[in-house]
Parts: structure tokens; C-alpha cells; sequence
């Protein structure tokens, strides 16, 4: 054998050794309820929008540490082991009033008509308004269960929507709303009336609760909200055994003024010397930190995840939330999930721009990126998209493009739909009907 032949076999031997090493890089659960532990790394690659990365050749494997530290964050889930998941608000949810045998019928419809779709991950919302959907030792039972706040039910919902989740091969997370209590709408408010027993008038007497033109929320900067909100997360996971909880976009309400004065007050005369605006970014980080490692010691293998609105600008200045933070920086959440409820026609918010923003915003290993898909925009005007308005009733494949350009983005780890009376609208029109058959025939070609 010549030098040159003996040359060329060492080089091809010694690639082959090292991706023998790297078989593990970019491994990715085959199943969204197999959870990860604190420790796990995770690619971020199942709903982005960056370029696509070959798995089959890691060229990771080929760099230096640095550099590889910046491909892994390239590598994507395939479509068969992305997220599938579909939002069930408690709009859709429709049990207020039934029996234990009219819940089991409606939840089980619910997990049969998921599964049968295709997806494999259900957002149940369980707390939407500091109540419960299920008996807590935190909050009050939901009026939407029987029609009045703190009326027992006789019985478990959330328990029987784990069981039919399960048997349906679904994973199911928890959806909680953290700081909202009660609403002003036209004509009242939601919930209609706060329990009379319930631990309402508690709140107010530990300076738990501010008062505001468009309802009552907790502050955010007390301490006592930051327990509350995490014992009530590590509940439903130590009594349920969920494979998540779950945050959507409400965090400071966009009227909240000056409402924590008096705490920031406080803490500039203990020597802090944060801006007002940095100091409550500080106040949501700190809770969503102990929700995070609440959640995990309940149950490592728990997921813990946001979904932020789509504006990362507003959400930052007016919703006080640092989610180029929480997606960059381990220790806070295990996926971001931006809601992008946008088409490609949208004036200031085309989706292919903002989903491309948010995947740079997921730089740590350890997050995932999912994708909030708008589902009920379907055959709809969009008044909000300027000049795009009429796209999503001129097109019916928005979302599979969506969905099919999500899959190359750096990150991405699967989507959401919202949500599910959207996607099992039993009186569609014909756009609807067509983009959710084209959907449903996607899910289905892996």
C-alpha cells in the first residue's frame, strides 16, 4: 500500500472513531411525555427557523468545542419526534354543570378527537383564574365546573383528564395562568363572583392582591405571590403526575401603574439600585426560577414551559418579560413557546421574520423552541395584519407552511395549536375546513 493510500485510511478511520463518539449528539425523546431531568441536554432544533442540519453527519463532531458548542444548538427533531400539542382553553373545555360521567364523556372526546388528529401533547387549562379545575389545598374550585367559585363538584376533572389522556397515548401539561384573579368585562366580570370561603380575602389581607381598572391580580413583586404560585404548580404535579406545566402570555398587566410603589420603594431604600423596569423583569424572573426548580423537585422528569406573546419588544417593556433570558440561561424554563399569530402577508409581523427572531432568542442547549400556531385565524380577517389582512381568507395552507418552515428553524422542537374549538370547529368554512384537512394529512405523512 502506498504512503498516500495509508494516509487517506487513517483520515477515514479516525472521522469514523469520532462520530462513534458523537452517536448520543442530538438525541432527541421519542415521545414529548419522556420528560427530561434537570440535567439533560437538549438539542434545540424541533420548530425553529434557522438552517437545517444534516443528523445523519454531525458536524459538530468535526469542530472545536467552542464552535460545537454553536452547532448543537442547529440540530432539529425530525417531524415524527416533534411536539404536536393543541391549547384546550377553558372555553373549549364545556363541563360546567355535568356529572362525573358527563365529564368523563366530554374529556374523553376531547383525547379521542386529539389523538385522532394526530397530535400527541394536549394544554389543558387548569387554572385560569387562581381557581382550580381540580381540588386544591391553594385555590378555590372553578365556577367554571359547576357554575360558582368554590363549589365542590364531588368530583376530580383534572383526574379524569390525565386518565383519558393517558389512554389515548397523549401527554397532557397543566395550564396556568399565574397572576390573574378576576377580570372586568362588559357588563360584570370573569369569574362572576370570587368564593365567598375561598381564601380571596386572605390574599388581601397579606398585601397579596393590587386592584386595577381591569381586574384583580397578584403582585408580582411579593415574595408571598412568587410561594403561592409555585406550591400551587408542584401540586398538580405531585397529585397528577402531568408531563408539564405550563404559562401562557399573561404576566404584568398592561394597566398595572404604579401599583408596587410601595415594594419598590423598599427595595431602593435596601441599596438596590435596578430601574423600575429591570426590578419587575427581576420580580417575574425570580418566580419563574422557583417554579422551574419547584416543578423539579416534585418531579425531574416534569416539563416546565412558557408561552410568551409573539411582540418580543412588548414583552419586554410592558410585559416585564426577559424571555431572551430564560431562553438563553438554564435553570429557567425547558422550552419557549412564542405565540406566532401571524401569516407571511402580515404588515409588521410577517411570520417567517419573527419566528427567525425568536429561534436566535434560544441559545441554551437545555431549551427548546415550540411554535404557537393560530389556528383560529383560519378563514378569518386579520385586522391586525394591515395590508395581510385578508391572507387567511384568501389561502388555505397558511399553517402547513407555517409548520413546514418551523421545521427549519434552529431550535425548533414541535408546535401548538390554538386552539382546539379552532382546529375541531364542527360548523367550518370551506378555508378552515381545508387547512385543517391539509394539517391533519401532514401529521399523518410521518
Amino acid at each position: 500500500m502506498k504512503l498516500s493510500e495509508i494516509r487517506i485510511c487513517a483520515v477515514l478511520l479516525s472521522v469514523l472513531l469520532v462520530l462513534s463518539g458523537c452517536g448520543t449528539l442530538g438525541q432527541i425523546p421519542s415521545s414529548p411525555d419522556e420528560g427530561i431531568s434537570s440535567g439533560t441536554t437538549w438539542p434545540i432544533g424541533a420548530g425553529g427557523d434557522e438552517q437545517s442540519i444534516d443528523t445523519q453527519f454531525p458536524q459538530s463532531a468535526l469542530l472545536t468545542s467552542s464552535a460545537a458548542s454553536q452547532e448543537d444548538q442547529a440540530i432539529q427533531a425530525t417531524p415524527s419526534q416533534e411536539l404536536r400539542g393543541i391549547w384546550i382553553s377553558y372555553t373549549n373545555l364545556q363541563i360546567k354543570g355535568l356529572d362525573q360521567n358527563g365529564t368523563k364523556a366530554r374529556m374523553d372526546e376531547i383525547m379521542a378527537n386529539a389523538k385522532n388528529f394526530g397530535f400527541n401533547a394536549v394544554f389543558l387549562q387548569v387554572r385560569p383564574y387562581a381557581d382550580a379545575i381540580y381540588p386544591s389545598d391553594y385555590f378555590p374550585w372553578s365556577d367554571l365546573v359547576t357554575g360558582e367559585q368554590g363549589k365542590d363538584p364531588g368530583f376530580d376533572p383534572l383526574a379524569i383528564a390525565v386518565e383519558s389522556a393517558r389512554a389515548n397515548g397523549l401527554a397532557i401539561h397543566a395550564w396556568i395562568n399565574p397572576y390573574r384573579i378576576q377580570v372586568n368585562i362588559e357588563g360584570g366580570t370573569q369569574p362572576p363572583a370570587l368564593a365567598s370561603e375561598g381564601p380571596y380575602n386572605q390574599w388581601v389581607q397579606d398585601g397579596l392582591v393590587v386592584e386595577l381598572p381591569s381586574g384583580r391580580y397578584f403582585n408580582p413583586a411579593m415574595d408571598g405571590v412568587k410561594q403561592l404560585i409555585a406550591n400551587g404548580a408542584a401540586e398538580i404535579v405531585q397529585k397528577y403526575g402531568v408531563d408539564g406545566i405550563h404559562f401562557d402570555d399573561y404576566f404584568y398587566p398592561d394597566d398595572f401603574g404604579e401599583s408596587d410603589a410601595a415594594q419598590y420603594e423598599a427595595y431602593q431604600q435596601g441599596g438596590g439600585d435596578l430601574s423600575r423596569d429591570d426590578w419587575r423583569r427581576q420580580q417575574v424572573n425570580d418566580m419563574v426560577k422557583l417554579v422551574h426548580d419547584t416543578v423539579k423537585a416534585a418531579k425531574s422528569d416534569c416539563l416546565f414551559g412558557i408561552s410568551p406573546a409573539g411582540n418580543i419588544d412588548n414583552n419586554y417593556a410592558a410585559k416585564f418579560v426577559d424571555a431572551a433570558k430564560w431562553g438563553s440561561e438554564e435553570g429557567y424554563v425547558d422550552y419557549l413557546c412564542p405565540q406566532l399569530y401571524y401569516g407571511f402577508q402580515n404588515s409588521s409581523m410577517p411570520f417567517e421574520q419573527m419566528a427567525d427572531q425568536w429561534s436566535k432568542l434560544v441559545t441554551s442547549p437545555n431549551v427548546k423552541l415550540y411554535i404557537g400556531l393560530a389556528a383560529y385565524k383560519t378563514g378569518e380577517e386579520d385586522i391586525y395584519a394591515k395590508e395581510g389582512k385578508e391572507e387567511w381568507q384568501q389561502n388555505s395552507d397558511i399553517l402547513c407552511r407555517e409548520i413546514e418552515a418551523s421545521r427549519q428553524l434552529a431550535g425548533y422542537g414541535g408546535m401548538i395549536l390554538f386552539h382546539y374549538d379552532a382546529v375541531f370547529d364542527p360548523a367550518p368554512g370551506e378555508i378552515r375546513k381545508q387547512e385543517m384537512e391539509s394539517v391533519k394529512a401532514l401529521f399523518a405523512q410521518q
